[in-house]
């Protein structure tokens, strides 16, 4: 959930370890916006997530598509058409509502949670973010067809989705997976502190397996493709192909996607997503 400017050389090249080893037994790479939730700035330093459009588009196959949550436009592969979205965008409270967000999700800010009163309600910035995010993807697939979701959740952080996903649709089945363990072993604990059963913590060396035993409904990645260099992201991308998974939500800070190389430049993964899909 921090910049990426802030981060520098040394998130990059943990990415680019992952990389050239992802199935190795150490748990060492792969940088997550997400820090533990025992850390008071993780969130402080949070950005707004907003599901403006979505990308559509054929894998191996079956029918599959992605919904790229800072971009701008709805693309269609094959056509190669793009079109802006007519429908305005709902107010938080408005938005929250109609999924049952606002009811189902509370914050005690415990972890140090950075909270505020709102309305006569306790708020933090985790809690508002996880709110969009899952009235995004209900608004995308249906409230109903994401309640009972299989979910695949791509550099988790401390399991801040996974939480109030699961909060939210005690039906919903949760796989966070993360390639730092800074942030694997915290979400473990956290999930388990919070009572999430029907969520799962895969560290590095077990995200391929996982993975591959397919079943997922949908998978999703927070801010963290955008401090990954673009080797990285492909291997994460080829894997999540590979086991058919059917829709792909990825919230990125800007409204074109791009992955941080180790001299911080920027590049774009768009073909690896027209290649796999």
């Amino acid at each position: 959930m921090g910049s990426t400017g802030r981060h520098g050389s040394r998130r990059s090249r943990a990415w680019s370890c992952a990389a050239r080893c992802p199935t190795a037994p150490r748990r060492c790479c792969a940088p997550t916006t997400r820090a533990s939730p025992s850390s008071r700035g993780a969130t402080a330093a949070t950005r707004p997530r907003r599901a403006r459009a979505g990308r559509t588009c054929a894998c191996s196959g079956r029918s599959s598509s992605v919904i790229c949550a800072a971009t701008a436009s709805i693309c269609t592969s094959g056509a190669a058409r793009a079109r802006r979205p007519t429908r305005s965008r709902p107010t938080t409270s408005r938005a929250t509502a109609r999924s049952g967000c606002s009811d189902a999700l509370t914050e005690d800010g415990a972890f140090g949670a950075v909270t505020f009163e709102i309305d006569g309600r306790r708020v933090s910035r985790d809690l508002l973010d996880s709110a969009l995010e899952i009235e995004a993807l209900a608004a995308w697939l249906g409230a109903d067809a994401l309640a009972a979701a299989r979910v695949l959740d791509v550099g988790a952080g401390y399991g801040r989705l996974a939480h109030r996903l699961c909060s939210w649709a005690p039906r919903a089945r949760v796989v966070a997976t993360d390639a730092v363990p800074l942030s694997t072993f915290p979400c473990e604990y956290y999930l388990g502190h919070r009572g999430c059963t029907n969520a799962q913590v895969g560290p590095l060396d077990e995200a391929e397996a996982l993975i591959a035993r397919g079943g997922f409904d949908l998978a999703v990645n927070v801010h963290s493709f955008g401090e990954a260099p673009r080797a990285a992201v492909a291997w994460w991308l080829e894997r999540i192909a590979a086991a058919g998974v059917p829709r792909l939500f990825i919230v990125h800070v800007e409204r074109e996607l791009f992955a941080l190389e180790d001299d911080l430049s920027r590049k774009s993964y768009d073909d690896v997503l027209a290649r796999l899909g």
